[in-house]
């Protein structure tokens, strides 16, 4: 069996091999044919997203903002599922609904004579 030949750094545990970069023995991104496959938790110190995104109704894309002036953060997705428990402390729904004809709300009813009226 022919041996892995890496690149690596006096003292330390990072090195790089073919499609792998090593920080460690547990931490290492590995290059897979539609992207990286990452070991080891990731902390982010700014926003992460899609390559375009735009926030609102009309947007595009995917992103986690945090608003710099207030330190909030907001996460931005066209569907979410949960699966198990999901907490929510307030609860703010907007509802967009567009109709291109007659929209009939009314309660449910049901007859038993219909007479013409001319």
């Amino acid at each position: 069996m022919k041996e892995k030949k890496s690149i690596g750094i006096a003292d330390s545990k990072t090195r790089l091999l073919p499609n792998e970069l090593f920080f460690d023995d547990s931490i290492y991104w590995l290059a897979l044919d539609n992207g990286v496959k990452h070991y080891g938790n990731a902390y982010f110190v700014n926003d992460i997203g899609s390559v375009t995104f735009s926030s609102g109704f009309a947007g595009n894309g995917w992103g986690i903002i945090q608003n710099k002036l207030t330190g909030n953060t907001s996460a931005t997705f066209d569907d979410l599922t949960i699966r198990k428990k999901m907490r929510i402390y307030e609860l703010e729904v907007q509802k967009q609904s567009v109709t291109n004809g007659s929209w009939w709300v009314s309660d449910a009813c049901s007859g038993d004579l219909v007479e013409e009226i001319s």
